[in-house]
């Protein structure tokens, strides 16, 4: 199971981002999956990355603006920058759908979801624009890489894309694990306490559902807090503008280091995560990893992670979420049922696991 000597070419369009996202977080992830694998690696950067250390066994090749350029161009005349970089590269894997072409390489190009398609209201993205920037990246790869079936079978509904030329490869954890009885000193540094609060990880914006969330949290009779994770993004004001009716029980951290997100994922009661679509869903295996009691959506890739380990709900149904939430936290066998079944699922989506599914994929693609 080894690709020594490969040369492969790994965009940091997303590593250059100074907070973590879930396509940094899958950027990582494989690189530190094709270093396991023999891989020789490099990362193409417009500019600095903030830490570059991290990247210790990459090389760094700098083109200055480079996405920048290449999605104006794109974006104008609909044409791919082609570049040619100077030193051998085999495979030019983008790990998110760019305009952009290297000379003498086989490409792979990774998406993660089609949510500008399948619910455009939601993303501020040019749908026209990321419809073809999708089509071209479809047509200039020797296959496709999505981290969900949910995904998949998306490219396949909407594109007519040949099912064979994708393949599935699930993220990993990539949080530590952590032993008992260490989380204490952290949850009192912001103020909580173990099993008395309901956590949210994920970015402030409508897609997220946060605003349906709060009005289901307004609805319990529960002494517990909801702790809200995430950076304000697209709308926040909007999703949060309910807020002050308990502002008292609410707690809003815009960032957590990812060593106490790990504690406060162990330290809640449960973990509550009721997305309108997600094309995998990294915070409710994060929280299934840990033994956090799940409650989530039941659409795109969520049921297909969580499988029967979590409490579903309609995400568009602010009585059932209300319900549901009630129905776990006054249920402690239950909560404890679901605790054991998350853990064991999360045992799936191991580093392991996911080195195996990335050989098999650049297997295909060198032979």
């Amino acid at each position: 199971m080894s690709l020594e000597g490969l040369k492969v070419l790994i965009d940091g369009y997303n590593l250059e981002l100074q907070q973590g996202t879930g396509i940094k977080t899958y950027s990582i992830t494989l690189l530190e999956a094709l270093n396991q694998l023999g891989v020789s690696s490099t990362i193409l950067t417009s500019r600095k990355i903030r830490s570059e250390e991290l990247f210790s066994n990459a090389q760094i090749i700098r083109l200055p603006q480079c996405y920048r350029i290449a999605n104006l161009l794109f974006k104008s005349i609909r044409i791919k920058q082609n570049l040619k970089i100077k030193q051998p590269i085999d495979i030019w894997h983008a790990t998110y759908p760019l305009p952009i072409s290297i000379k003498n390489t086989l490409k792979i190009t990774t998406i993660h979801d089609l949510i500008p398609l399948k619910l455009p209201h939601l993303t501020l993205d040019n749908k026209r624009f990321f419809r073809d920037l999708i089509k071209s990246s479809l047509e200039d790869s020797e296959v496709i890489i999505t981290v969900s079936q949910s995904t998949k079978n998306d490219l396949v509904s909407l594109f007519d894309y040949p099912a064979e030329r994708i393949f599935v490869t699930y993220q990993p954890i990539a949080l530590k694990t952590i032993t008992e009885g260490e989380n204490k000193p952290i949850l009192e540094k912001y103020q909580l306490k173990k099993d008395n609060y309901i956590l949210f990880v994920g970015a402030i914006e409508p897609k997220k559902n946060i605003k349906r969330l709060i009005e289901a949290y307004q609805k319990l009779s529960t002494g517990q807090s909801l702790v809200i994770i995430g950076k304000k993004a697209w709308l926040w004001k909007e999703e949060l503008k309910n807020i002050e009716q308990s502002s008292t029980k609410i707690v809003l951290l815009d960032y957590v280091s990812s060593q106490d997100l790990q504690y406060l994922y162990k330290g809640a009661s449960c973990f509550i995560f009721p997305s309108l679509y997600e094309g995998f869903g990294l915070p409710v295996l994060e929280a299934m990893n840990f033994g956090c009691p799940v409650i989530t959506s039941n659409i795109a890739s969520l049921p297909e992670v969580c499988g029967d380990a979590a409490l579903y709900i309609d995400p568009y149904d602010t009585q059932d979420l209300a319900e549901k939430l009630e129905q776990l936290l006054g249920d402690n066998h239950l909560r404890a049922h679901l605790a054991q079944a998350g853990h064991q699922r999360a045992k799936l989506f191991s580093m392991e696991r996911y080195i195996q599914e990335i050989n098999r994929v650049y297997q295909k693609v060198t032979n």
